[in-house]
């Protein structure tokens, strides 16, 4: 794409916020391990799920409880979403936008990880681990 897709907060606890809609695709819910996190028990653990397909920005209802609705309208199965449709859940919306893809506009972004990253002195521990292990077998091997 040459264009970045965004889902914009418009209104509830993520007004004014911006994420980054990636090729993986991004979770919107409750649930902390959801790239888009809505503090709001109206909102399931996973409520839905925006992500890229075919060059177009799709919408997916996790099976949500409450429904995930563009434009007013319930979304019942995969929906293509374009620029300017307003996303609701639970009384927060969003907007789709598309932004143009040169640094300057990345830096305004939101950019959600998919995963935390492992703390890092415990990474650092695993591989001083590894290299002493390495170091006593090479030693013994050419004692």
């Amino acid at each position: 794409m040459r264009h970045v897709p965004l889902l914009v907060g418009t209104s509830g606890a993520l007004e004014g916020k911006r994420f980054q809609v990636t090729e993986r695709g991004i979770m919107v819910g409750r649930d902390e391990s959801c790239e888009v996190t809505i503090p709001d028990d109206g909102v399931s653990r996973e409520h839905a799920k925006v992500l890229l397909h075919n060059a177009g920005v799709w919408l997916q209802d996790a099976g949500s409880r409450n429904g995930v609705f563009v434009n007013g309208k319930r979304v019942l199965r995969p929906k293509q979403l374009n620029p300017g449709d307003e996303l609701s859940i639970s009384g927060h919306t969003f907007s789709v936008e598309l932004a143009p893809r040169y640094p300057e506009a990345e830096s305004s972004i939101t950019v959600i990880p998919s995963r935390p990253a492992p703390p890092m002195g415990r990474l650092v521990a695993m591989v001083v681990l590894g290299l002493v292990v390495f170091a006593g077998l090479a030693a013994w091997i050419w004692s």
